[in-house]
């Protein structure tokens, strides 16, 4: 059963304004609070059947010029469960420190013709914010990447080398207080020192707008959510450890992961394949050189062997566990497809005249309760 939640006006003749993808926040301060932005914002203690308004209308000035106004973007401190920061077209910026008792405008500095795209409030320092902001209205591509170290009080454009194409998306590491990540109309990209210099993460992601990223910890993996093309998960260990191994002169396996079979349709016995987390085996190399990767059973049997040769950086190699493809290639099914069993493998990684072994586990799949 599912019930309609948004928030609605207790005045027949008033209408509530809201955007086309208005948003709607879980606290993550309060498991029983729920939060909504339209043109006011309202808050839920019980799963949104009722809502109390916690803010003026805070575009009541656009409305009475018939201009649009209203929130595009709302979120929570993670340091201080009073702070909440929302903003909208026009880039209008709105704080408030006492959990909606008051509300203070903090656009000050900013291009008023810009819509806000995101906002994060620091994990690290209470008083840092990062917002992205673009210019869909004006045929406007540039980006446009801000941070304050006031609380909003003044701000600091941080796009210095991107190229032009809309931002959409900002995210900190979980880990790391300077590694930021971008998310553009083309792409993503990453800085280790807060906004002062960009590189581009999208040689192997299609050229398509990147509208939310999120850090999976248990994993240590980006999330790349975009418009139309899919999901990806991208390895941030390598960009955590990157001024580190600039200056290894050896190879260096990252810690492995251990793969996860896919689901099993038991009614067709063919494999959900999209279900699956394949065995990744990420490495740097400080120079041009051959890999060799082997991975053995517990029989100390070879079950599967790589061998490449690959350029000075980093790089992932993915096993997908499978010891018997399956026979119907024409087919959307999957049956026949035999995979490895679960347990324990030995990975024997080298590199020149390094090597090294480390231990993999392959885990059925479960489904999390």
């Amino acid at each position: 059963e599912s019930v309609w939640i948004q928030p609605k006006s207790d005045d027949k003749e008033t209408s509530l304004r809201f955007n086309w993808h208005a948003p709607f926040l879980a606290s993550i301060n309060n498991q029983n609070v729920l939060y909504s932005g339209g043109d006011k914002i309202f808050k839920s203690f019980n799963k949104g059947d009722n809502w109390q308004v916690i803010s003026p209308d805070l575009f009541l000035e656009y409305s009475k010029s018939n201009l649009e106004g209203v929130l595009t973007v709302l979120v929570e401190s993670p340091l201080n469960s009073d702070l909440l920061i929302a903003g909208g077209n026009n880039a209008e910026v709105f704080l408030t420190l006492d959990k909606g008792e008051t509300w203070t405008n903090a656009n000050e500095g900013l291009l008023s013709h810009l819509k806000l795209t995101s906002i994060v409030p620091s994990k690290f320092n209470k008083d840092r914010v990062y917002i992205t902001l673009n210019d869909y209205n004006h045929d406007d591509a540039s980006p446009y990447v801000y941070v304050s170290n006031d609380l909003c009080k003044t701000w600091q454009l941080i796009s210095n080398n991107l190229p032009t194409e809309a931002t959409h998306i900002i995210a900190e590491d979980s880990d790391e207080e300077n590694i930021l990540y971008l998310g553009t109309d083309l792409g993503v990209y990453v800085s280790v020192d807060r906004g002062n210099n960009w590189m581009s993460l999208s040689t192997k992601l299609p050229s398509i707008a990147t509208q939310d990223l999120v850090i999976h910890s248990e994993r240590d993996e980006l999330i790349i959510a975009t418009h139309g093309r899919s999901m990806y998960a991208l390895d941030v260990r390598p960009i955590r450890m990157l001024n580190k191994l600039q200056s290894q002169k050896e190879a260096y396996l990252f810690p492995l992961k251990g793969g996860r079979l896919p689901r099993e349709r038991h009614a067709s016995g063919d494999w959900d394949l999209e279900t699956s987390q394949p065995a990744n085996f990420t490495f740097y190399l400080p120079k041009k050189e051959k890999i060799d990767i082997v991975v053995k059973d517990e029989n100390n049997k070879d079950v599967w062997a790589f061998s490449e040769t690959y350029d000075e950086g980093f790089h992932t190699v993915t096993w997908d566990m499978i010891k018997e493809p399956s026979r119907t290639e024409k087919s959307a099914y999957f049956r026949g497809t035999e995979f490895h069993k679960t347990g324990k493998y030995k990975v024997l990684f080298k590199s020149g005249k390094s090597s090294v072994d480390q231990e993999l586990i392959i885990e059925p799949f479960l489904l999390k309760q």
